[in-house]
């Protein structure tokens, strides 16, 4: 039971990688996709970054690459606990393909896209990640309490397709644009244990468990980026009003949908009381803290929910809602504004960026960026644009510059890359 515990806990870690930023535009808004002397654009993205109020950057890379978490790494680690520890990732990599209408040049385009997504969400108790940490033996004759701790992991990959329009008069330019997504789910991992209890006998005798729990998994063999789990479909929105020189403002809806996963999903939930005497008091294997070469959390999840079932199951998938504002000062020679990410549904639902861009002569645009998010904390960084050529355009950045350097900060680094062509 040692050993089953230890899986428990470890399944809210294993798969952290992190990450966190959306595929996104300039921090300097345009006239995108209106105009009647194109024929077509071209855009690519890359986006990632990383975030935790708990977790160092050193931590972090120890158990995504599944290093020996020696005691010096676990003391500081433990040192940085606050009640609550929230980690997350939100990876985006694609591209997207406009073509500018034939019959309403400049009114109207068509696009489509690809894109895969890597949605991460992570909130644990206290007293589990120390149990995880250090094992029970530290605490004999005390309760460790788990009342809400969830792990929420999802990967897919989308088939876009939409059309835009552009409502100008005089200075003020509108955008509306729509599209549907077909959505190939790869692999989902859901696992929650709420209300749950450890207690060790002071003398090492017994553990006293209480566990309620719930798990869903997409299939119990993990799928490679090329495979299908599941399918479903979801829509976006967006609505732009920008005053030439003057203001700026955009709201936008995407993810909104599901996935079904198919019949191999596997669901399970238990909710529980037991007693284990003659219990070693070290949950954590004998390896010192490294990660067992032969773990399979999948096998071991079936022990600990004997009575799962097998079959489809639907998702809704992480909605985000942005929004965008701001104000051009000295002849748009300068802009100064916020952008607003919320995932609704995810325990660290919001990512707020305040930023100012100078814009050099319409060719270089550098954007000092100051970002704020629900994990509590401030992070400072730049984004560099270029107009390369009269039909290249690249933007790149992040807004870790002031924590991905520092193995003993909390855990936040990634950047972007936005690479458009315009014929």
């Amino acid at each position: 039971m040692n050993r089953l515990l230890y899986i428990f806990i470890f399944s809210f870690l294993a798969n952290i990688s992190f990450a966190q930023v959306e595929m996104q535009s300039p921090y300097f808004p345009e006239s995108r996709e209106d105009g009647t002397e194109w024929k077509w654009k071209a855009t690519g993205n890359w986006n990632e970054a990383v975030n935790s109020n708990s977790f160092t950057n050193d931590f972090v890379k120890a158990i995504d690459k599944s290093r020996f978490l020696d005691g010096q790494l676990i003391d500081g680690q433990l040192a940085n606990m606050v009640d609550k520890t929230l980690a997350g990732q939100i990876r985006s990599i694609g591209g997207r393909f406009y073509m500018n209408s034939k019959k309403k040049p400049g009114k109207q385009y068509f696009f489509f896209g690809i894109e895969h997504q890597h949605i991460l969400d992570t909130y644990m108790d206290k007293d589990l990640l120390a149990l995880f940490l250090k094992g029970n033996k530290p605490y004999a004759g005390k309760t460790l309490n788990a009342p809400n701790s969830e792990f929420y992991n999802i990967y897919f990959n989308q088939l876009s397709g939409g059309v835009g329009y552009n409502f100008d008069k005089e200075d003020v330019k509108q955008q509306l644009q729509w599209g549907i997504s077909l959505n190939f789910g790869q692999n989902y991992d859901y696992i929650s244990l709420k209300n749950s209890m450890f207690y060790t006998d002071p003398d090492g005798e017994y553990l006293d468990v209480s566990l309620s729990a719930e798990t869903k998994l997409s299939d119990t063999v993990w799928a490679e980026f090329y495979e299908v789990r599941g399918i479903g479909l979801s829509g976006e929105l967006l609505y732009s009003y920008t005053k030439t020189n003057d203001f700026h403002f955009d709201v936008s809806f995407k993810n909104l949908g599901f996935v079904r996963w198919n019949k191999n999903a596997f669901s399970g939930t238990m909710d529980t009381s037991f007693v284990f005497n003659g219990l070693e008091n070290d949950t954590v294997n004998t390896g010192g803290g490294s990660l067992p070469s032969d773990f399979d959390k999948n096998a071991l999840r079936r022990l600990l929910f004997p009575n799962a079932e097998t079959g489809s199951f639907n998702t809704v998938l992480p909605l985000k809602i942005g929004v965008s504002a701001g104000k051009f000062l000295s002849e748009g020679k300068l802009y100064l504004g916020m952008k607003a990410d919320y995932y609704p549904f995810l325990k660290a639902p919001l990512m707020l960026e305040v930023f100012g861009t100078w814009n050099v002569n319409n060719t270089v645009y550098i954007t000092p960026v100051m970002l704020y998010s629900s994990y509590g904390k401030l992070n400072f960084g730049l984004s560099l644009g270029a107009n390369i050529t009269k039909n290249l355009r690249l933007d790149i950045g992040s807004s870790y510059l002031n924590s991905m350097f520092s193995g003993s900060s909390l855990a936040g680094q990634g950047g972007f890359v936005r690479l458009g062509f315009t014929y």
